[in-house]
């Protein structure tokens, strides 16, 4: 099997060694753009995107800025290759829509890179959430070295809410959104409406942190950080599950189990990115 990494940058490198102890790969290409193009990187041959086709490639993992998401997928789709892509898949609701219409038609893998699905933790959350359960609170707080910015909400946020939404089983419906913005601090509220329960979700973004430090995440008592660390895997680990996880998938359980939650996620992210 021949598969492609769409993007030279941090995160594609993470994934490169990652599919590089996948046993059935044959060749990697790396995909870039420009003076990138005919290179050698990280020892293997840049190609551009219109090559994808004639390289006979089955898969592509696509890793770069969420603005260069959509055409980028949309052209490996169209070239008869399945897609792994970055959170949240693409920039709108509308052209996640069309991503997933595509792949459907296509009868090719599509899926967005939220780890949720192979967190043991996010399954135990799921069986307390449902049925909608009383005193359920959600409590985020993160600190991040960035500009506080719409795009930021989608790094950000998108993990979290896509496990919310696979926990409730899509019940899920964004009742309230209080943001607050005020020089380099973005913060807000967010209440869901699960069955005739609410679920609160708290975020504060600030750009002067130094660091890219502090996530603490708590479900009805589940402490979801303390549970990754006792569960003994690493943000890299998880990535080589997600690898696997999608290279073992058929088409059609992708689109049974994956569709409709990451449309919800990316429909939620609107919502929250019209008040910023």
């Amino acid at each position: 099997m021949n598969v492609a990494i769409v993007g030279t940058g941090q995160w594609s490198a993470v994934i490169y060694e990652k599919l590089k102890r996948q046993n059935d790969i044959t060749q990697i290409f790396f995909v870039g753009r420009g003076d990138k193009v005919g290179t050698i990187h990280n020892g293997e041959r840049c190609i551009s995107i219109l090559e994808i086709k004639s390289k006979l490639i089955d898969s592509a993992f696509i890793a770069i800025p969420i603005k260069d998401l959509y055409l980028a997928a949309k052209t490996c789709l169209l070239s008869g290759v399945n897609v792994f892509v970055e959170k949240p898949g693409a920039q709108s609701l509308e052209e996640l829509t069309h991503l997933v219409e595509l792949a459907q038609r296509k009868r090719l893998k599509f899926m967005v890179g939220y780890q949720y699905l192979v967190e043991a933790e996010t399954h135990l959350l799921k069986n307390e959430l449902n049925p909608p359960v009383d005193g359920v609170e959600v409590e985020h707080l993160w600190l991040k070295s960035r500009k506080a910015d719409s795009s930021i909400v989608d790094n950000l946020l998108s993990h979290e809410i896509a496990r919310l939404v696979f926990a409730t089983g899509n019940n899920l419906t964004l009742s309230t959104v209080a943001i607050r913005q005020e020089a380099d601090i973005l913060e807000g509220q967010l209440k869901f409406d699960h069955g005739d329960k609410v679920i609160k979700f708290d975020f504060y973004i600030n750009q002067r942190s130094s660091f890219v430090t502090f996530k603490h995440t708590k479900y009805k008592g589940f402490d979801l950080d303390w549970m990754t660390r006792s569960f003994g895997r690493t943000k890299a680990d998880l990535v080589n599950t997600e690898i696997c996880f999608f290279l073992d998938w058929a088409p059609e359980k992708i689109e049974q189990a994956y569709s409709g939650c990451i449309i919800e996620t990316r429909r939620i992210l609107d919502q929250i990115k019209r008040e910023i």
